[in-house]
């Protein structure tokens, strides 16, 4: 990974721990500790078929592809024109560099790519068939690529893509056929391209509204929030005019990324039991009753601890409170920041450690 520059790097983290076991309506079983046979058995589908086949590929994998396969990397390392992106120029045609692609998949085994501008629907189709092509070629256990992009309001990646108001215009509304419509427009417009991994919808709560994304919030309303949440996610991942293809919605950013004391992006966030499960636990809890399928993590801190290395938040609350059994992913560089930003790692390799340890 170290060959690659920092802002192209984005890693997936699969959060599967030996957790302590709680409930919302009853913590006090927060003490009662799972053992890892139930924490495997909990996780599990009730597809015995997919469940086997995934314990088999398991347990072939070597330790450097299911790192590989927990990797992201920005499109920007696999094209041909190296500023994609950049710029507004929409008559580029963007393609595949074979060779960058290959050495990539060869060398790291990478699982996912993502992100893009908005081109056309052929080019997007043709661009996305050439990188499965070559990873089926090149994987050794031929398992394809997932590609992600961050569609919030509508195929925003796709020229020629119907773009709705931004999600704080939707929950001034409090219209739900919106969310309804959004999901349906982005799941048959961007389903045959291979966007199949949404990263939305955006849960925050609009709490600061010095922060600069207040708009991609669904408003001040855990209430509103959760009811459109709900109603996105079953449209996005239930869509029944693309059968039997699937796609993924990803509720994001777990959690009160929204609510920076001082209004910076990916700043600190202090909050109380009371607030968070009052105001930011409400529409997560909703989407994951949906069957959400991913969970993206909040950047910053929230009392002091990083999100991304709390086992507060990410084990005790998520997974056993909110029963989540789906993929958990970072966002932008988050896992390299708890060494570089956080320091709660010693370096890049260490896993985090208590702050006051590094005083």
């Amino acid at each position: 990974m170290s060959r690659f520059s920092p802002g192209n790097i984005f890693i997936l983290v699969f959060l599967l721990m030996v957790t302590i076991r709680c409930s919302v309506d009853n913590p006090s079983q927060a003490n009662k500790t799972q053992s890892v046979s139930e924490r495997r058995k909990f996780e599990k589908s009730s597809d015995a078929t997919i469940e086997k086949k995934i314990d088999e590929l398991i347990s072939q994998m070597t330790i450097e592809e299911k790192i590989g396969q927990m990797m992201q990397l920005n499109n920007s390392t696999i094209v041909t024109e190296s500023n994609w992106g950049a710029g507004s120029d929409l008559s580029i045609t963007t393609k595949v560099d074979t060779a960058k692609l290959s050495k990539i998949l060869r060398e790291y085994h990478v699982g996912s790519f993502l992100n893009g501008v908005a081109e056309p629907p052929a080019t997007w189709y043709q661009f996305y068939k050439d990188i499965q092509d070559i990873n089926m070629r090149l994987s050794r256990l031929k398992i394809p690529i997932i590609y992600g992009v961050d569609h919030m309001h509508g195929p925003n990646y796709l020229a020629g893509g119907t773009v709705f108001p931004h999600a704080i215009n939707t929950a001034a509304t409090y219209n739900n056929q919106i969310p309804a419509d959004m999901a349906h427009v982005t799941a048959i417009e961007t389903s045959d391209i291979g966007h199949l991994w949404l990263f939305a919808p955006v849960l925050d709560i609009a709490r600061t509204p010095l922060w600069g994304r207040y708009y991609e919030t669904l408003g001040e309303s855990p209430y509103v929030s959760k009811t459109m949440a709900t109603i996105f996610v079953k449209g996005i991942q239930g869509e029944t005019d693309i059968a039997p293809y699937k796609m993924a919605a990803t509720a994001k950013h777990f959690l009160g990324y929204s609510d920076p004391k001082y209004g910076w992006d990916r700043g600190e966030t202090d909050m109380s039991e009371q607030a968070m499960y009052e105001l930011h636990v409400p529409s997560f809890k909703a989407a994951i009753d949906a069957g959400i399928k991913t969970v993206m993590v909040n950047s910053g801190e929230v009392n002091g601890e990083p999100v991304h290395s709390s086992y507060r938040l990410l084990t005790q609350l998520l997974r056993d409170e909110l029963k989540f059994k789906g993929v958990v992913v970072t966002d932008w560089e988050d896992i390299i920041r708890l060494y570089r930003n956080h320091r709660t790692a010693i370096d890049e390799k260490m896993p985090p450690v208590r702050r006051y340890w590094l005083v």
